[in-house]
């Protein structure tokens, strides 16, 4: 089964954060897994288990 690339917003509903958290995270490389291509963003659909977030890696392919 494919799994869908999830977009910003998408991500900050699954995982119930702000989305200056998100990017701050980003900028921090913590939080959860994304992939970066033609200048947009997109996130893994899994959800954030708050006490791995000092342990998640940027994905940049």
């Amino acid at each position: 089964m494919t799994k869908k690339l999830l977009t910003t917003d998408e991500k900050i509903a699954e995982i119930g954060v702000s989305r200056q958290t998100l990017y701050r995270w980003r900028k921090m490389g913590i939080g959860p897994k994304y992939l970066e291509y033609g200048g947009c963003i997109r996130y893994l659909p899994e959800p954030l288990l708050a006490e791995h977030v000092g342990e998640m890696r940027v994905v940049k392919p």
